[in-house]
């Protein structure tokens, strides 16, 4: 056998120099004079590559005997990892599957097609070869937390949980594997045993990650003592990594403690953080609670450049700038937000509000119009025909379960011998819920037949005298309802009747819409014009109707409700002592096939008593009203708005 090891040598050499075209004529001069060596041709295959001849290079490694693999080492040094640092991830690719049909069973080689395949965004295909790799080497935890990895990002949560399983009793010695296996077990709800591991850990030997992650899970399991004690550990190294901190923020704010100091330390680390949308998005989101709106903006502008087509920021933003007196811009946002979601209604509420407070009262009307042109087509011929498929939509009511938790505990609390069946009150809650909502798009697309939801109301004639009997005092009254029952039905009750009233609401006053002329909206107005809409109401003598716990501005105040934080004005309250008008707790719910009523009395102010101790005196009658209702009807929950915002 010839010796060519000076050839090689020489072209070796001018390879490793890029003397890549001067290297080529070398090889194209020795093929005249004899057939190339096995190492000859994988150099002249790299070369073919390097002088921009890819195709005859794959053929050449193609007729190339790679069976020496100290041939696919030159390969892997001179061509494959050039091709993956320069992003040439397809021609890397094709390389190594040709050295893995002469070497099938090459971990380094399986993992490395799999590496590529990641970054070309084929996961399944990495997946199955990291798989193959792992079946080579089963002690090869790094390999295992890859699948893992790659099964999560996948959404394949239960085959990332399984596997984590197999392996067990090796998390301790790997980290990376141990932190894969807390994610894959927490997305599959197995959030128990995730903290009994955490419990184990010495975070004082862990990395930041592996802290930061155990920390999310504790929250994610309502573990707030964990999450800070976890975060103490590390938070006085230099520097506290900002996911700590906003994870120390959340959980001080599901503690009800005050987040004035760690805001003001996230607003200054965020400076370094520039790129990252979870703080840029919680500061938003906080600063909009504080009535810090213009900041907000800010905030909200970074966020809209790092994640453009996000609903719920466009939807933020869109609020930041109309409290920020910036109308026109908010409408704008509201538009895109419509081109976003085209098929929800309630945003196309939001944006014909939008439009109306910045003067552009054509385009919201033809927005309105065309909304409910489009809805309208959509309904039953009869209003009673529409509640018989209610039915038939209730598994596609998207409500949080925690709101379904939080209502299952107050009935736990407060009437634990006499609870209801869960799944069939919760179905009926549901049912409910689509059926108040069903109303208000009856009256909108169908103000025409508003007599087919009449039908369905009892005998109101007590409530009406009472009613008329309290205005006859010409002071106005006041109804306070909240966010159950059928809160759509309210304003169509007083119409029936007769009463001369006004509705807040953020729905849009278009003059086309059911009852419009009595809506004072509170999403295009400001708060001064509502209050000063709602005072000259009263003095009219007429009837109020104010949901105490809307909320007019992202920054409206919260109270303690059932543990938990909910909003709630005194501004009911405050019109009540300031005006002397009479109020009463009032609210629409369904029972037994039709509409009935609650109407009760709230505390009225005595002579000369301070208005702090009398919103805190009518506050809790008000919030008795509303828990014996939700005890006594809990099906009518509503689940939606006001005091579930936040749940």
């Amino acid at each position: 056998m010839e010796d060519h090891s000076e050839s090689f040598a020489r072209i070796n050499e001018m390879i490793d120099a890029e003397r890549w075209h001067e290297a080529w004529i070398i090889v194209e001069d020795i093929e005249r004079t004899r057939e190339l060596s096995n190492i000859e041709k994988v150099q002249k295959g790299i070369l073919a590559f390097k002088n921009n001849m890819p195709d005859l290079g794959i053929c050449t490694f193609n007729h190339s005997d790679l069976t020496d693999y100290r041939n696919c080492t030159l390969l892997r040094r001179a061509l494959v990892a050039p091709l993956i640092k320069s992003k040439n991830y397809s021609q890397a690719a094709q390389v190594v599957k040709i050295v893995l049909e002469s070497h099938p069973n090459s971990v380094l080689d399986l993992t490395t097609l799999a590496s590529i395949e990641v970054r070309q965004g084929n996961r399944a295909e990495a997946a199955l070869h990291f798989t193959q790799a792992l079946s080579l080497q089963k002690n090869n935890l790094n390999l295992v937390s890859q699948i893992i990895q790659l099964h999560l990002q996948a959404n394949e949560s239960e085959k990332a949980a399984h596997l984590a399983m197999e392996y067990q009793s090796e998390w301790q010695q790997e980290t990376r594997l141990l932190q894969m296996s807390l994610l894959a077990m927490s997305r599959v709800n197995r959030q128990s045993e995730c903290l009994q591991i955490i419990k184990a850990i010495d975070f004082h030997q862990n990395h930041t990650e592996m802290c930061i992650l155990s920390a999310q899970i504790a929250y994610d399991c309502n573990d707030y003592p964990l999450v800070q004690k976890i975060i103490q550990i590390f938070e006085n190294k230099e520097p506290f990594d900002i996911k700590a901190l906003l994870l120390k923020a959340k959980t001080l704010i599901a503690t009800g403690e005050d987040i004035e100091d760690i805001l003001e330390q996230l607003e200054s680390a965020s400076k370094n953080a520039e790129e990252n949308l979870q703080v840029n998005l919680f500061l938003s989101e906080q600063l909009l609670k504080k009535g810090r709106f213009v900041d907000a903006a800010n905030y909200l502008k970074k966020c809209r450049n790092l994640s453009k087509n996000n609903p719920h920021i466009h939807l933020l933003n869109a609020r930041a700038l109309k409290f920020s007196g910036r109308y026109n811009e908010a409408a704008d946002e509201m538009l895109e937000l419509v081109e976003l979601k085209p098929s929800s209604s309630s945003i196309k509420r939001y944006a014909t509000a939008a439009l109306i407070q910045a003067g552009r009262d054509e385009e919201a009307q033809t927005l309105f119009d065309a909304d409910v042109e489009s809805r309208k087509a959509a309904l039953p011929e009869t209003f009673e025909k529409g509640m018989l498929l209610l039915s038939e939509k209730i598994n596609e009511v998207k409500i949080p379960q925690s709101r379904l938790d939080w209502l299952w505990q107050i009935l736990q609390t407060h009437s634990p011998d006499d609870l209801p069946n869960r799944a069939v009150y919760e179905l009926s809650a549901k049912w409910g819920h689509l059926l108040d909502h069903f109303i208000l798009e009856w009256l909108e697309c169908c103000p025409m037949q508003a007599d087919e939801v009449m039908q369905l109301l009892p005998n109101l004639d007590d409530v009406e005298t009472r009613i008329k009997q309290v205005l006859a005092n010409e002071n106005g009254l006041i109804i306070a309802s909240a966010h159950i029952g059928m809160l759509y039905a309210g304003p169509m009750i007083l119409e029936l009747l007769g009463i001369e009233n006004k509705w807040l609401a953020s729905t849009p006053s278009i003059s086309s819409m059911a009852y419009s002329k009595n809506l004072i909206s509170t999403s295009e107005n400001t708060e001064s014009q509502v209050v000063r809409k709602v005072l000259k109401a009263l003095n009219l003598g007429e009837a109020v109707t104010i949901a105490v716990d809307g909320a007019m501005s992202p920054a409206a105040p919260t109270i303690g409700f059932e543990g938990k934080k909910v909003t709630f004005s005194d501004f009911a309250a405050r019109m009540s002592h300031r005006t002397s008008a009479p109020s009463f707790f009032a609210v629409p719910f369904w029972l037994n096939n039709q509409l009935e009523l609650v109407f009760k009395e709230l505390p009225t102010p005595n002579n000369g008593e301070a208005i702090e101790i009398f919103c805190q005196r009518w506050r809790e009658a008000f919030l008795q009203f509303l828990r014996d209702f939700i005890l006594e009807h809990p099906e009518n929950a509503r689940l939606s708005g006001g005091i579930w915002r936040g749940v």
